[in-house]
């Protein structure tokens, strides 16, 4: 029983820090589908659509986070 909790606590602590890494590089991946390509000047990057597109990646991150989160306290309190 030691062992399933063991690998639980260490597979709720992955989730939530690939959570963590999706809500800190949500930025990024929101300029890279926001880029836009002009035959004349190349790529460009409009910064209010760089936003609304980093938005989802924010949201999933923080839920992903969350429920690993709440997964791993509870794993940590039962007995």
């Amino acid at each position: 029983m030691e062992s399933k909790k063991k690998y639980a606590i260490i597979v709720f602590s992955i989730i939530f820090v690939c959570g963590l890494l999706l809500i800190m590089y949500s930025e990024n991946l929101g300029e890279y589908f926001s880029r836009h390509y002009h035959h004349h000047g190349g790529w460009s990057v409009y910064r209010p659509d760089v936003i609304i597109k980093s938005v989802p990646y924010m949201v999933v991150g923080s839920i992903i986070s969350l429920v690993s989160g709440f997964g791993l306290v509870l794993s940590i309190l039962r007995k």
